[in-house]
């Protein structure tokens, strides 16, 4: 839902095949339709997925820095949760 779609592409990649789109197809997107109803815990599955990634892909000084990314996007969902902003 939130980043699981940049993860796939990710790995498609990783194995050597190519990631393409299609002009001709056609998405409705209804933005935080899904969000508004349960929105305490898609924040959480948004932060957790965006962290999930970063440890995904993160390779050289950028793993060295998965650490960092992850207090920071912590301190952010505690932020978030606790204000009500995004």
């Amino acid at each position: 839902m939130f980043a699981e779609d940049m993860a796939l592409c990710w790995q498609v990649r990783e194995v050597g095949s190519t990631v393409a789109s299609i002009r001709e197809a056609t998405v409705t997107h209804l933005e935080g339709l899904s969000r508004s109803r349960e929105s305490r815990a898609m924040l959480i599955a948004h932060h957790r997925s965006a962290l999930r990634f970063e440890w995904q892909t993160a390779k050289g000084f950028r793993r060295v820095l998965a650490p960092v990314a992850s207090l920071v996007l912590g301190l952010r969902l505690c932020v978030v949760l606790i204000t009500g902003r995004s």
